[in-house]
Order: structure tokens, then sequence, then C-alpha cells
């Protein structure tokens, strides 16, 4: 009798551990696969600019956008062309500036753009004869490693690209905002920077705020 009793104890607990088992299949995750490299990145390249949220991290010096001055920048880039705002042409990059904060008295930076690709749908318009944009941006495109939250940036990088490697580093998608071609980034309530594509999906610059 104990005999049997064991043998139907052992065949219960038998069972039950089969029943977990797909449930136990259930709850796994499928692996996503890590996105190719995208084309044109290579780490090696110089200036090195990696960002993790508001901090901005160029060839090792940290800055942040909110928290700085015109003055700030010019010590970690070098000097630039001012033409209505701060501009690095050899390099990609500008900022944008109040003469004074609101609070505080002093000059302000607001905004910091890297340009990755040329806009053809912008210098149509800018390069029209008489017009006054047509230096609003840098006269060249960066040509160093970008990296943003973990996902290298290149200068032929497409919407979906980026969305992939986001959803591979567990990040939540870019957000965006209705009737433009602009994309954000949207944590805890707050817009910390914004892609902008062209028409075929291509990134063409990104904006940190």
């Amino acid at each position: 009798m104990m005999s049997c009793a064991f043998t139907s104890r052992a065949l219960r607990w038998l069972l039950m551990s089969f029943a977990f088992l797909p449930v136990i299949g259930c709850t796994q995750s499928p692996t996503i696969p890590e996105p190719p490299i995208p084309q044109g990145v290579s780490k090696d390249a110089i200036p090195k600019i990696v960002v993790r949220k508001e901090v901005i991290s160029i060839d090792g010096r940290a800055i942040s956008v909110s928290t700085s001055a015109p003055k700030d920048w010019l010590l970690v880039i070098g000097q630039a062309r001012k033409d209505g705002e701060y501009m690095w042409d050899n390099l990609g990059m500008r900022i944008g500036s109040e003469a004074k904060d609101s609070y505080t008295g002093l000059p302000k930076v607001y905004e910091f753009y890297i340009f990755v690709k040329r806009s053809k749908n912008w210098e149509s318009f800018a390069y029209r004869p008489g017009s006054s944009f047509r230096h609003d941006r840098p006269e060249n495109t960066f040509p160093g490693y970008l990296e943003i939250d973990g996902v290298p940036i290149g200068s032929n990088m497409t919407l979906t690209e980026i969305q992939q490697w986001r959803k591979f580093l567990g990040l939540p998608e870019l957000v965006l905002e209705p009737g433009t071609r602009t994309y954000y980034v949207y944590e805890k309530g707050v817009y910390t920077h914004e892609f902008t594509f062209e028409d075929d999906d291509k990134l063409t610059y990104v904006k940190f705020m």
C-alpha cells in the first residue's frame, strides 16, 4: 500500500510539472537581434559625441543645454562663426541662444543642433536668390561619431533603423509631431531631443533642448 501511495504521489507531481511547462514557455520574450551598425558609422571618427538623456559628452567633455551659456560651448568645441547664432561650419553643429535668461539675466543656450545630412528640401528654399536663410545652417555636415542613448547615428540613417535600435535597447519609440517629419524623444512628460527627416525618411538633423 505504501508503495502504491508513493507511486501515485510521484505521478501527480510529474503531471503537475508538465502542466506548468507551457506557462513557463509563454512568459519568455523572444530575443530581438541586434540591428546592424548604420552605414558610414565609425567609432574612430572625431569629434566623438555621446548623449545620455540630457548630458552631451563631446570628446569626453560633458555639457548640458539647459544649464549652459554660449561661452561654455566655445570652451568645449572651439571658436565659431557668429551669424545670428553660433555655427561650427566644419563640424555641422549650431547652438541657439538668448542674450539674457529671463530668470538669471545671463546669456543662455536653449538648443543644440547636429546636422548629419544635407537637406534638399531646405536648400531648395534657402538658396533662392535674395533669400536670407542661406547662412542659417552650418556649411558642412557632422564628420564624427554620434551616439544617442546607445543608438549609433549614421549620415544615411532612416527612421525605421532608429526605431529598430531603440526597440533593441528597450527604449520607447520616437513620437511623431503631427503634420511634420519630426519625431521626439519623450520621457517623463518632457521632450528632450528631436529627430527631423526628409521625405525619403533619411535623418537630416538632431536637436537637443
